[in-house]
């Protein structure tokens, strides 16, 4: 098996997990359940951390710096290889761009819907914290004093 093919693979069911992990995801944020997430997040590094290091062999495979590819870089390189496996690289590429792009897309609806999470937490502390009632009243010296949600201070 050309070794492109077996990193691509690889590449490809790497990249298949993390989208099955981001749709799980997606479904405990959907359903609120927040202490669900830790364990996901627990799950997801290792997965990016091996992702990290495959794109990393990709890149030292195709002659570009650690790092330092780009999908042009990866194209270039796959118009320079021989038939059949050119075509059958190009179609795995291709494969694994569409899925990433599937995970890229995903997160950010995730992103998106823990953004609003956060918001109304924030709102909801607000409230119990009183944060948002900064109403001024006057005191019996008839200086301004921050209203302090507590009626027998405020009245005394």
């Amino acid at each position: 098996m050309h070794p492109a093919k077996s990193l691509l693979l690889r590449e490809t069911d790497l990249i298949t997990r993390f989208l099955d992990l981001l749709k799980e995801e997606q479904s405990v944020l959907l359903s609120a359940a927040a202490d669900e997430l830790g364990s996901i997040v627990a799950r997801k590094q290792p997965l990016i951390d091996e992702l990290n290091r495959i794109e990393n062999e990709r890149t030292v495979l195709i002659g570009c710096a650690a790092g330092k590819t780009s999908r042009t870089d990866m194209q270039h390189w796959l118009e320079q290889q021989p038939q059949p496996h050119a075509t059958e690289l190009a179609v795995l590429w291709q494969t694994t761009l569409h899925i990433a792009q599937q995970a890229k897309a995903l997160h950010l609806e995730n992103q998106d819907l823990l953004n609003k999470h956060l918001a109304r937490t924030e709102a909801a502390l607000d409230i119990l914290m009183q944060r948002q009632q900064s109403t001024a009243v006057y005191g019996s010296d008839g200086q301004t004093s921050c209203f302090s949600g507590s009626r027998i201070v405020d009245s005394a």
